[in-house]
C-alpha cells in the first residue's frame, strides 16, 4: 500500500495508453479503517488510476465493512471500484452482496468446480443472488451452467493429478485471526 512503489508502473501504463487499475491491499488492524483505505484510493486516483481494486486476498473483509468501505470510496474517490476477495473464511458471496448494495462495479468469481476456499466465490451463486435485483448480471445462466459442467471433469482430473489440493477449497474461519492470504495458503499446501 505504499503509493511510491506504484507510481512508476502507473505512469508507464498511462504513457502507453493502458487502463490503470491500482490495487489497495485490504487488511485489518488498529490503523486500517475506512479513512485509511479511502485516502489511499484518493492518492492513487490523483496519480492517474482509472479503476481502484480492493484486493482482499485473505477474505478478511466482512459484509458490513465491505458496505461501509465501498460506500465511502464511491462517494469520495469517483472511480469504478473493483473488489477481489477469496472465499477462505466462507463469507465471499455475502461480501460481494453487501458490496453490490454499496455500488461496487466489478467483482471476481470462479466457476463452481474451481470456487470456494482459497479461490473466489462461485459465479453461479453470485449471479443467482442478484437475479431479481437492480444489480442483475447479464450472464447467460445456461451458458455458465454448461461451462461449469464441462469444468467439473477438468477439476476432477486436476485433483487426481495433485494440481488442486482439496483442502484449499475448504472454508477456514481461523484465517480471520491469522490473516494468511488465499494464494499463500494454497501454495503452502
Amino acid at each position: 500500500n505504499d503509493v511510491r512503489n506504484m507510481e512508476t508502473a502507473m505512469k508507464s501504463v498511462k504513457k502507453y495508453g493502458g487502463i490503470c487499475e491500482a490495487a489497495v491491499s485490504y487488511t485489518t488492524g488498529p490503523v486500517f479503517d475506512d479513512d485509511y483505505f479511502v485516502e489511499l484510493a484518493e492518492a492513487l486516483a490523483e496519480r492517474g488510476a482509472d479503476v481502484i481494486c480492493i484486493k482482499d486476498m485473505a477474505n478478511l473483509l466482512l459484509p458490513d465493512a465491505a458496505f461501509s468501505l465501498i460506500s465511502e470510496m464511491k462517494k469520495k474517490v469517483g472511480l469504478p471500484i473493483h473488489l477481489h476477495t477469496h472465499d477462505t473464511c466462507g463469507t465471499g458471496s455475502a461480501v460481494y452482496y453487501a458490496a453490490a448494495l454499496a455500488g461496487v462495479d466489478i467483482v471476481d468469481c470462479a466457476l463452481s468446480p474451481f470456487a470456494g476456499g482459497t479461490s473466489q466465490p462461485a459465479t453461479e451463486t453470485v449471479a443467482a443472488m442478484f437475479e431479481n435485483t437492480v444489480r442483475k448480471t447479464r450472464l447467460d445462466g445456461k451458458a455458465v451452467a454448461k461451462a461449469a459442467e464441462y469444468f467439473k471433469g477438468v477439476a476432477q482430473s486436476l485433483r487426481k493429478e495433485g494440481f488442486i489440493k482439496t483442502t484449499a477449497l475448504h472454508v477456514e474461519p481461523k484465517i480471520l485471526r491469522c490473516q494468511v492470504p488465499g494464494g499463500m495458503l494454497s501454495n503452502l499446501m
